[in-house]
């Protein structure tokens, strides 16, 4: 989440004389002088000329922040975009006690928002409904030229314990940025020292010279760069963006254990067991594994993931097994409450395992941090060995892996989501790190086969077959969560078919029969797929793959590593029957680079054409060491997938 202030940008460097500052607060009006005898950043939207945090922990949770904000509005981009916006839990969890902020602008006037000028807004989308919300205001006549400021008291309580997170990286690049722990008086009356106050920082290189991380010592910084635009194929910037992390270790009853991992997960399985009380569920019998089988089966066809949070505690502690079933839904941790319970019923010990998910992942050096996790699965305890692929072997026993929430995941394995992760186990013992082995990931292929027949004219009427396994191009989701019409257009979005063509989705199987392919059939009429160039025929490219858009802006250096996730293996079957004997330009050719591995093969029968295009393409990584590399790397694999197309799509007339 970026930082409470979203200001853009407007200005130019020495607009403001020193008697016009005056009208700013007097802690911005030192930074706002400084800033008129040097010159702004080149190309930038605007430049923040201050980002200060205050902060101080008052005990059972609470920590109390004053956040002091200047910006030198750049360009026309950002007008209108001076904003305040501040995500909490809602209640008496988070609050804003007070908000001043100012809009000098070039005509020497000065607009001015305070408390009363916030609004709030329910942050709830999709399946969400939560006390979180956003309190906003806005500065009303930002213009280019502008100074604007803004200055907060906030408060905040957090149920896993008091926490708090500085990046200091953002979109515009930042002059001097600083957090500081504040002394007692004024707004934090009554600071209370934790039993350890813990600072750390986090990937700080290559992009700023690392300070001193240490308690009560505060972290000032200057000139930092913004974070680079127009650069694409990223890893999460978690792993590669500064950060600070400050955590604030209390005993106070009903917080978490926050010493060191074990302590945190015996905190964790206490809340958890209880909830994960041991329930029936309806018409599941018998005992053992079998039975717990044949719950993941129920829970899959009867359960729907939804978050409701009525209270802001429920985003990280768990509903009961038997409101789960009452209710039909809930959330990651609802789901494997319900599992454990489940568990229990059957003779089987399960416990939660926490997870980061599609934000990152979490690395070996980072420190103790309750709110590293965004998911929580369950792993079930085993006496020995059962043969199924999510079974990790820890220091504590042998556990089987299982993630309620995918209901598109066969029992026994994980979802590919769980890729390269670290889960924490919570047991009553303490904590077990797993690292979530490749092999634990199920299996996901996606299968076209193309029957049809193209006529004199280059039209092609015929039908094409998808089989997926798993959920590899999401077809299977689109048919569990949307309707019929929704399916088609998930369909046709892996297609590239002229506005002509005509299609008609005619059959899809079970999406929640898990045992087999999940099959969708799509009737095509396709004019003009069939062209001449030249001596050749060519046909239009609507199943192979089309050449990805560069991840790097030509004569821009690279300033990212060159991170892209692996996908699932394609295969394309396609049989043509054409009007007259056609054979294909390129029999056979594979293209093998660092972002993929294809092959093609094609022969003639007559008046058929065979054709085989199958392509595999893993994880790729370049670190910031390599990363003009990796930049290199693209292009050519673009320009090479450009022309295999190009030659697999040729035909030449049989004399």
């Amino acid at each position: 989440m970026r930082r409470a202030v979203c200001l853009l940008a407007l200005g130019a460097s020495n607009l403001f004389a020193g008697w016009k500052i005056s009208k700013l607060p007097e802690w911005a009006q030192s930074y706002a002088l400084a800033a008129t005898t040097e010159k702004p950043p080149e190309d930038a939207e605007a430049w923040v000329l201050l980002e200060r945090t205050e902060f101080a922990y008052m005990g059972n949770g609470e920590i109390r922040r004053r956040h002091f904000r200047l910006v030198q509005v750049l360009g026309e981009k950002g007008v209108g975009e001076a904003v305040f916006a501040r995500h909490g839990l809602g209640g008496d969890s988070g609050r804003i006690k007070k908000l001043k902020g100012w809009n000098l602008r070039p005509d020497d006037t000065v607009t001015k928002v305070d408390r009363d000028d916030l609004v709030l807004f329910d942050s709830d989308e999709g399946s969400k409904v939560s006390t979180t919300t956003v309190s906003a205001a806005a500065l009303e006549g930002v213009m280019k030229g502008s100074l604007v400021a803004f200055e907060t008291q906030e408060m905040e309580r957090l149920p896993m314990g008091a926490v708090a997170y500085a990046m200091p990286m953002e979109s515009y690049p930042v002059r001097h940025w600083e957090v500081e722990f504040a002394k007692d008086g004024g707004w934090f009356s009554g600071v209370k020292a934790p039993k350890e106050l813990r600072v750390a920082g986090y990937h700080f290189a290559p992009w700023i010279p690392a300070p001193i991380f240490q308690a009560y010592v505060p972290i000032r910084l200057e000139n930092i760069p913004a974070i680079p635009r127009h650069e694409a194929a990223l890893p999460n910037g978690h792993n590669v963006l500064p950060r600070v992390e400050v955590v604030c270790v209390d005993d106070a009853y009903g917080l978490p254990d926050l010493k060191d991992w074990d302590g945190f997960a015996r905190w964790y399985i206490a809340q958890y067991r209880l909830k994960a009380k041991a329930v029936a569920i309806p018409g599941v019998a018998g005992a053992g594994m079998d039975a717990l089988r044949s719950t993941s089966v129920w829970m899959s066809r009867e359960l729907t993931y939804k978050q409701v949070y009525l209270t802001p505690e429920r985003g990280w502690i768990p509903e009961e097994s038997g409101e789960v079933i009452r209710k039909r839904y809930g959330d990651c941790k609802d789901l494997s409450s319900c599992l454990a319970g489940a568990a229990a019923q059957f003779g089987l010990k399960a416990y939660p395992a926490l997870a980061r998910i599609s934000d990152g992942r979490i690395e070996e050096s980072e420190g103790l941090n309750p709110y590293l996790f965004n998911h929580v699965i369950s792993a079930v305890r085993l006496a020995k060995s059962l043969g199924f692929a999510a079974e990790v072997e820890t220091p504590m026993g042998r556990f089987l892996l299982v993630d309620p929430t995918s209901r598109l995941t066969p029992f026994g394995w994980l979802p590919s989501e769980h890729r390269g992760g670290r889960i924490l186990i919570c047991t009553e013992e303490g904590a077990v790190w797993v690292r979530i082995p490749d092999t634990a990931l199920a299996i996901s292929t996606i299968t076209e086969q193309l029957e049809a027949e193209v006529d004199a004219n280059g039209r092609m009427v015929g039908l094409l077959k998808f089989k997926e396994l798993g959920d590899a191009w999401g077809l299977r989701s689109a048919a569990l969560h949307g309707t019929r019409k929704e399916l088609e257009i998930t369909l046709l979005n892996t297609l590239d078919l002229p506005s002509t063509a005509k299609t008609s989705l005619v059959f899809a199987s079970d999406p929640l029969d898990l045992n087999k392919p999940f099959e969708v059939h799509l009737s095509l009429d396709v004019p003009e797929l069939l062209h001449r160039e030249g001596q050749d025929m060519v046909l239009r490219n609507i199943c192979l793959p089309r050449a990805p858009e560069p991840i790097q802006k030509l004569g821009s250096p690279r300033q990212f590593p060159v991170h892209l996730g692996p996908s699932s293996p394609w295969t394309l079957e396609a049989i043509l029957t054409f009007a007259s004997p056609l054979a294909p330009v390129s029999p056979e050719q594979a293209l093998e680079s660092a972002f993929r591995k294809t092959t093609w093969k094609a022969r003639r029968e007559g008046n058929k054409v065979y054709m085989t295009f199958h392509q595999e393409r893993p994880e790729v990584d370049f670190p910031f060491s390599q990363r003009e590399e990796g930049v290199k790397q693209q292009r050519k694999d673009r320009s090479a997938i450009k022309r295999f197309v190009d030659d697999a799509l040729s035909l030449k007339p049989v004399v």
